[in-house]
């Protein structure tokens, strides 16, 4: 899968922390940068030519 795509990270709390338009480049997200996002647990949603996928993402530093 190649082209743009919308992705959103959510805290548990179901607030969205970033949201980022991002190139998908062979199936894998190109230069996506958490900023300084806490520690935690976050649900990563992609929305890419009308398909929606969801996962937990773990961020430990």
């Amino acid at each position: 899968m190649n082209g743009k795509a919308t992705i959103t990270l959510f805290d548990l709390l179901g607030k969205a922390r970033i949201e980022r338009e991002v190139q998908i480049v062979n199936g894998m997200i190109k230069d996506f940068q958490l900023g300084l996002l806490s520690n935690g647990i976050y649900m990563l949603r992609i929305d890419s030519q009308g398909v929606t996928a969801t996962s937990k993402l773990i961020v430990k530093r």
